[in-house]
This record gives C-alpha cells, sequence and structure tokens, in this order.
C-alpha cells in the first residue's frame, strides 16, 4: 500500500502459526532442561521453522496447553487453516 507493506490474511496466520512453535518450543525446553530463561530463545528461533502442526498439539498436550512462554508472552491460539495453506 502506499503506507508500507502489510501481511496478507495468509501470512499473519502463518506468522502466528510460527510464533506459536516458537513459544512451546521454549515452554517445553524450559520445563525439561536446568536453562536460564535468556538461552530459551537461540534454540527456539531455529525449531520454530521445522515445527508442524502436529508436532505443536503435541508440545501443547505436553504442556497442558499453556497460555504464556516462560518470558510471560502469549502464545497463539492454534489456526488449523494455517497449515493447511501450507501444503
Amino acid at each position: 500500500t502506499d503506507s508500507g507493506y502489510r501481511l496478507t490474511d495468509a501470512g499473519r496466520r502463518k506468522a502466528a502459526a510460527i510464533v506459536r512453535s516458537h513459544r512451546l518450543w521454549e515452554s517445553y525446553v524450559a520445563k525439561h532442561f536446568p536453562l536460564p530463561a535468556d538461552h530459551l530463545h537461540g534454540t527456539a528461533a531455529r525449531a520454530e521453522h521445522f515445527i508442524d502442526g502436529r508436532l505443536r498439539e503435541e508440545l501443547a498436550g505436553e504442556l497442558s496447553t499453556p497460555l504464556h512462554d516462560p518470558h510471560g508472552k502469549e502464545i497463539p491460539p492454534e489456526d488449523r487453516q494455517a497449515e493447511t495453506e501450507n501444503e
């Protein structure tokens, strides 16, 4: 647009899925490994692109569907449509 770039609806859904993957992975690592909070981001930044909808469901189940990550940031809800747009 004249005012700058904007994500499409599909782009927003994909971005939310990546954020969900990232924050769930941080939460999983924090639960199972004795790492300082400032060591969680790096692994999550790498893993977020490889975590699909099925693994997000497994992580959420393992973690009892958390609403916030270890840093207190909201974990976006799962959007099934984002996953089907990538197939």
